[in-house]
């Protein structure tokens, strides 16, 4: 086949406007820093970046989550070891009053220290953090225990109204977590530490020694059940942490292989723009000095 001059000519513009065209995607991405500037850059890389981009903004809201977990976990464990001091507190009266080395006048002396600590655990038990109530399970706007008082003023009766269940939340893909907890099993579970210190108020503004010995075993039975919720939300607290080191390690493997897809490499960049324009040069010569083609063939 004859080479023809519009052969020759056709190739030249061909080639011109090739380099012209290659030259402004490698100024766009030398600019950018960014291999990826539209999904027909490269369509496979474009598509796995806004998938693993989608994922991440996914693990963001569960990290978010986890944090608020962690947070109400701290509240809840910092409470109950409070509460768990309190108890302490109760049984060394209890037990102090159940010895014959103290008065009836002294009992009741003491009963007015338990009445005053019953006061307290209901407060611990009604605590809040961010605006929900710790241990009220679901109903997070609900103050967990309801409290009934007598004639004189003192507490006769605590009854929990919170909900059964706690609220779960996603703190990892496909992985849930209670964001709270339901104060019922925790302060009216194996013992019912709120019926055991008016009780044991009762007991020992009654003089009632053989009550009051019954009741430090109540106590005991109450201490246990915090002392068991404790152990596991720190449980609860390490497998948090190791969750959220995994989620973590997931978030930054997405992170670097988009980072892989989608981020330029500066000096092979600047290697190959200047070949091209290398090129353009020469082939801008070539067309220079056929003659022929003016800058309208290549506009």
């Amino acid at each position: 086949m004859r080479v023809t001059q519009n052969m020759l000519d056709r190739n030249l513009i061909f080639s011109i406007s090739h380099n012209l065209e290659r030259l402004s995607k490698l100024n766009q991405q030398l600019s950018t820093g960014k291999r990826l500037n539209s999904v027909s850059d490269d369509v496979p890389a474009a598509r796995q970046v806004m998938y693993l981009e989608r994922e991440n903004a996914k693990i963001d809201a569960c990290l978010q989550n986890l944090g608020m977990v962690e947070s109400m976990l701290s509240v809840s464990t910092s409470t109950l070891q409070n509460v768990s001091e309190t108890i302490s507190r109760v049984k060394e009266l209890a037990i102090q009053s159940a010895t014959g080395t103290y008065s009836p006048a002294n009992r009741r002396a003491m009963a007015e220290g338990v009445n005053g600590l019953l006061e307290t655990l209901i407060s611990m038990a009604s605590v809040e953090h961010n605006g929900a109530y710790v241990f009220s399970g679901q109903s997070t706007r609900t103050v967990p225990f309801e409290v009934t008082t007598n004639i004189d003023g003192d507490i006769d009766s605590v009854v929990y109204v919170g909900a059964m269940v706690s609220t779960e939340v996603v703190v990892a893909p496909g992985v849930t977590a209670e964001a709270n907890l339901v104060g019922k099993g925790i302060f009216q579970g194996e013992g019912d530490i709120f019926e055991t210190l008016i009780e044991l108020r009762d007991a020992m503004r009654a003089d009632d020694m053989d009550e009051i010995n019954r009741l430090i075993g109540s106590l005991e039975t109450c201490h246990g059940d915090i002392r068991q919720s404790l152990g596991q939300l720190g449980e609860r607290h390490s497998q948090l942490q190791l969750l959220r080191t995994v989620t973590q390690n997931l978030q930054h493997f997405n992170e670097q292989v988009i980072s892989d897809r989608q981020d330029a490499d500066i000096s092979q960049l600047s290697i190959e723009y200047n070949s091209h324009m290398a090129l353009l040069q020469v082939v801008m010569k070539l067309a220079a000095s056929s003659g022929n083609l003016s800058i309208a063939n290549f506009l």
